[in-house]
């Protein structure tokens, strides 16, 4: 059954990521930062969604930072995605350039869906059609750009929404890149996913 192996692969996928060392995890989020640089769908994008990282999730923190930082990048605003309390889905909200340039200081996230860290429903809200691209997280991802999120559908949703002329990168491990992932029929593929060796485009 499908979702059985989903389940028995999130499991290892998650035990493995939680066994990465602070090194290896500083390690590849300035070589992840390293790819997404070199991207010119990103380099054009304005209008960026992004994530907190949560759990063990591969830091984009530096590479929003440096996006910010240099006359080579278009970037003007960066939004985080909230759970909407009671409706199964995610909003998106506008961040300032300082919570990058700072690594998260001067701004305060409040403690959402799951414990992860969201920005509060005060901040301006953007509608999805705004976004040039979505990075994604995962606990996996697979080389034809197939995604398997922790089971709650929220991304899979969110870029069922999206701009046709958007791009969805996924953003992974590279231990937690696999060839093939079990998947049903909701399961969303990503435009390309970022490793820090790898970029894979959807064909």
């Amino acid at each position: 059954m499908v979702q059985h192996r989903k389940h028995e692969l999130r499991k290892k996928a998650l035990e493995r990521r939680a066994g990465f060392s602070g090194r290896d995890r500083a390690r590849a989020a300035e070589e992840l930062a390293d790819q997404l640089l070199s991207l010119p769908s990103l380099k054009q994008a304005k209008t960026i969604s992004a994530y907190v990282p949560f759990g063990g999730e591969i830091n984009i923190l530096p590479a929003l930072g440096a996006l910010f930082d240099s006359e080579e990048c278009a970037l003007e605003r960066v939004v985080m995605p909230r759970v909407v309390t009671g409706e199964d889905r995610l909003s998106l909200h506008l961040c300032s350039p300082k919570l990058f340039t700072e690594v998260l200081g001067g701004e305060t996230f409040v403690e959402g869906y799951g414990g992860i860290l969201e920005p509060p429903a005060t901040w301006p809200e953007v509608p999805f059609d705004e976004v040039d691209v979505i990075i994604v997280p995962g606990v996996a991802f697979d080389r034809d750009c197939m995604r398997i999120g922790y089971g709650k559908g929220f991304y899979d949703r969110m870029l069922g929404q999206r701009r046709e002329d958007s791009t969805a990168i996924g953003v992974i491990f590279d231990e937690l890149l696999y060839d093939v992932l079990p998947l049903e029929e909701h399961d969303v593929a990503m435009d390309m996913v970022v490793s820090p060796h790898e970029v894979l485009i959807r064909s």
